[in-house]
């Protein structure tokens, strides 16, 4: 069993899944998931979980990301991207030429950053009652999608050409790129789509640390010592995460805690209401550092459970 976090660097043409699944097979893994999905055309940092450590996939959700690529002016499409059905925008023509200043940047920065509301794209990983949004436009379903307030920094915006944006975008959880190009092409009536989407980073993690499973060819044996920085140990993972800690004192307080034994709730509360502030979520820890797992505490209902 090998439980931590895997840091890929994701090619284009290859859905996030079938990425963690090919390193499921070469690493002889039971079981892996992403945090984050990264569209097929999408290139970058991908988070893989495998073990125990995939029941910390939904915190390493909230971090926030970094995104650079280049968005494509004067078009639009059905899936706001290069690779939908694209259409010249009818007002574009001279539009473009007068739009390329750094007047045009400034006002770009004005209005989206540092918070908009924003609708995800139809062809979004969104769920919908449970289904992603773009397995119910395969259907020929419209879902209705909803606004909602994401934050954006941008790190670096400039004309590449008068018909091409280079972004470079600090994000929260829950924004779409593609939805962004869109927009900003709204915003200057002349439509965008995006052209290319990398991810950078997913806090505290950059893809500079990731490797592409393409340097191992499938017949070379595959091991965890091979990725060096790529692989996070679960007590690394558990490092990196914003609890605060509780310690348990021996084995036997280990070992209660593991078969989910309700009365070590007791122990870890005797230190929980030590501390000056009470927030939701504590790390468990063993007395020599080890990660165990993590319990939640609901100061105002005064309920405290096992996450994990």
């Amino acid at each position: 069993m090998c439980d931590g976090l895997f840091l890929l660097n994701k090619p284009q043409g290859v859905s996030s899944r079938g990425y963690g699944l090919e390193l499921k097979r070469k690493l002889a893994l039971d079981k892996v998931g992403h945090a984050g999905t990264l569209d097929l055309e999408a290139t970058g940092l991908l988070l893989v979980l495998s073990g125990r450590a995939l029941k910390l996939q939904n915190y390493l959700l909230d971090g926030s990301k970094i995104y650079s690529g280049t968005i494509l002016l004067g078009q639009t499409s059905d899936t706001d991207d290069i690779h939908g059905n694209c259409i010249i925008h009818p007002e574009a023509g001279s539009k473009l030429v007068e739009l390329n200043s750094n007047d045009t940047l400034e006002r770009i920065i004005r209005e989206f950053s540092p918070k908009y509301s924003q609708k995800p794209s139809l062809v979004s990983s969104k769920k919908v009652n449970g289904v992603s949004s773009r397995i119910l436009v395969k259907q020929g379903l419209i879902p209705d999608l909803k606004e909602t307030e994401v934050e954006v920094d941008f790190e670096e915006l400039r004309f590449i050409s008068k018909t091409e944006l280079y972004y470079r975008v600090k994000v929260s959880k829950g924004f779409y790129v593609r939805a962004l190009a869109r927009d900003i092409g709204e915003f200057l009536g002349v439509g965008g789509i995006a052209k290319s989407i990398n991810r950078d980073a997913v806090f505290p993690y950059i893809l500079t640390e990731a490797i592409g499973l393409e340097e191992y060819s499938s017949s070379e044996s595959l091991t965890v010592d091979m990725l060096g920085s790529a692989y996070k140990s679960l007590n690394q993972l558990a490092s990196n995460l914003p609890y605060t800690k509780v310690i348990l004192k021996d084995e036997a307080e280990v070992k209660a805690f593991r078969s989910g034994n309700k009365a070590i709730l007791e122990v870890l509360s005797s230190q929980i209401e030590l501390l000056a502030e009470i927030p939701k979520m504590y790390s468990v820890v063993s007395w020599d550092e080890e990660y165990i797992g993590m319990v939640s505490v609901d100061k105002i209902n005064s309920s405290f459970k096992f996450v994990f």
